[in-house]
């Protein structure tokens, strides 16, 4: 569910990290880059990027 905020964008990852309790960003950016290998931004800038026509037609 958090992911699916994250990469919405609606919400900062301060908003995020003290929803889901984790405190503070710094301790969410923590544990989502040990678990994902990414951070938290680098997924919100992957999945929530606009699709070119051609990433559509592959």
């Amino acid at each position: 569910m958090y992911l699916q905020v994250l990469v919405e964008r609606r919400h900062s990852i301060d908003k995020i990290a003290a929803a889901i309790g984790m405190g503070s960003a710094d301790t969410l950016r923590h544990h989502f880059r040990r678990r994902a290998g990414v951070s938290p931004q680098s997924c919100r800038d992957q999945f929530s990027a606009p699709q070119t026509v051609e990433a559509l037609a592959q």
